[in-house]
């Protein structure tokens, strides 16, 4: 799969979303973000390793608890871009504040546009 291709774009998208809805991948946003050379892990979106000549992004999630560091992703680029892409549209569950909608919930908790 090419992932830059809109073929390739859309199978990581599919991906992306059948991960969320399987709870494989999270559909929070992240805590923390690193992005750098890979280092070998399993790219936990299309399952190859992110090997050392490619750029990954590692990233640190909430627990269901408050906690942090309980997971840590990593995802190649454009397999990044793929959750990002879905984890916006994803349907959160509504929230105290009366919060409801992927887009809405992933930037009011990172900050950014709504």
């Amino acid at each position: 799969m090419n992932p830059a291709t809109d073929e390739g774009s859309t199978a990581l998208r599919r991906k992306a979303r059948e991960a969320m809805l399987a709870g494989v991948l999270p559909a929070r946003p992240p805590v923390r973000i690193w992005g750098g050379s890979g280092l070998g892990a399993c790219c936990v979106l299309c399952g190859r390793s992110v090997k050392e000549q490619e750029l990954e992004y590692e990233f640190e999630l909430t627990g269901s608890d408050g906690a942090r560091g309980v997971d840590k992703v990593h995802l190649h680029v454009p397999c990044y871009a793929a959750w990002v892409i879905e984890a916006q549209k994803f349907p959160y569950p509504e929230k105290p504040d009366g919060c409801v909608g992927g887009r809405e919930y992933l930037f009011a908790h990172r900050g950014g546009p709504t």
